[in-house]
């Protein structure tokens, strides 16, 4: 039996943008984010980072915990904030395309990637 949303979290780890794409999928990220605590939602949002900065259970630095792109993409030299923007990009695109606004999160993840896109 699964004793809080962090088990279930587990449960997506590496899925998390092909369940974003899907309609369905949407909807079940979506109650999963918004039940999460804030540990677990930046886990899940991360998976969109790219594969390096999402392994080994989320976005984390010696020491610090990293809960926005921001905090991310100051911590690591221009090249990988390419990448982890390109990343972002990727994964979004087919969410945007099928117009699956509706989740939480990819307000989130949509606002990051405005905000921190070069031009």
């Amino acid at each position: 039996m699964f004793g809080c949303p962090a088990d279930l979290v587990k449960l997506f780890k590496g899925h998390v943008a092909e369940l974003l794409r899907h309609p369905c999928g949407a909807d079940v990220l979506d109650d999963l984010y918004n039940v999460s605590p804030v540990s677990c939602r930046n886990a899940l949002c991360a998976e969109l980072y790219g594969r390096e900065f999402s392994l080994f259970g989320g976005v984390s630095t010696p020491g610090d915990s990293i809960s926005h792109l921001s905090q991310l993409l100051a911590s690591v030299d221009s090249s990988k904030k390419q990448a982890v923007l390109r990343s972002l990009f990727k994964g979004l695109a087919p969410v945007l395309e099928k117009a699956l606004l509706h989740p939480a999160m990819t307000h989130r993840l949509l606002r990051e990637l405005l905000t921190e896109a070069p031009g």
